[in-house]
């Protein structure tokens, strides 16, 4: 499953990569109004399967299920995907919040029956990150304009809420075994973010990032690549895009009966619009 879910956030990396180097890059020259200070907004929905297991006061249950599971199994659907984002010159700031609730649901076989466990999730991920561009090469030409590449490292912090509750149901005993937990932690990312614009209104970016490392998740990576397209709306700078994005984590805390685990991965197609002022 992890293989597929790389395998579709990869999907539009090799597109990027193949043109980025066909030939040697140049320096590319730079925007006008780059020493000028930027404010963008960004909404998009995200659609996500989630593949992995998770453990409530010890009780394990698989969570892997598609988007359209989700669907079925959530009496209420409710997400919110954001972005908004200042920059000046090379270096820019990202907020991203995002917000969602699902149900995932598994059988098991236990010693007094079939068992349906089902995992009702909230989560609340707020993240903040600083990108400082590197440099812009030409790397290619079209009939109007060049092709250029830009590359960012960027550093930040990833604030997770994860609000977790299982109902364990066996066939023919009536009434349900309940489990609830809340955790929230705080995890360091580093990664990088290029955009390749292929035209003067198309462009492409890949961005990745991991995380973690034992401060908060034992570990945490995220991978995202969208396609976008630039015009005019209200007299603003706008881009419509779509793409897809993958989120894992494994946090752990606690043992025996009081073991909270999240290892799952959060992963599908993203489609949005951003604007700038």
């Amino acid at each position: 499953m992890i293989v597929r879910v790389l395998l579709g956030a990869l999907c539009g990396a090799a597109l990027f990569v193949a043109p980025a180097f066909a030939e040697e890059p140049q320096p590319a020259a730079e925007p006008q109004d780059q020493d000028g200070w930027a404010f963008n907004m960004t909404t998009y929905l995200w659609t996500p399967g989630i593949s992995g297991d998770a453990t409530i006061k010890g009780q394990k249950a698989d969570v892997d299920s598609s988007f359209i599971d989700i669907v079925k199994d959530t009496d209420t659907i409710f997400a919110y995907n954001g972005q908004l984002g200042v920059s000046k010159g090379d270096f820019s700031v990202l907020f991203s919040p995002t917000y969602m609730k699902l149900t995932a649901s598994d059988h098991v076989a236990t010693g007094a029956g079939r068992a349906r466990i089902d995992t009702d999730v909230e989560l609340t991920y707020l993240e903040l990150a600083g990108l400082y561009r590197i440099g812009a090469w030409t790397v290619g030409y079209n009939k109007t304009a060049p092709q250029t590449l830009s590359i960012e490292p960027l550093a930040g912090v990833r604030y997770t809420r994860l609000k977790g509750d299982l109902d364990v149901n066996v066939s023919g005993v009536p009434g349900k075994a309940s489990r609830d937990g809340t955790r929230d932690w705080v995890d360091p990312i580093v990664g990088m973010r290029s955009i390749l614009n292929v035209t003067d209104d198309i462009a492409f970016t890949v961005r990745g990032d991991v995380g973690g490392f034992g401060v908060g998740s034992d570990f945490t990576w995220q991978l995202a690549s969208n396609l976008s397209y630039r015009f005019t709306l209200f007299n603003k700078e706008a881009r419509a895009f779509a793409g897809y994005r993958a989120l894992y984590q494994h946090y752990k805390d606690g043992s025996g009966n009081n073991k909270f685990e999240w290892d799952t991965t959060l992963y599908g197609p993203i489609l949005g619009l951003s604007i700038t002022f």
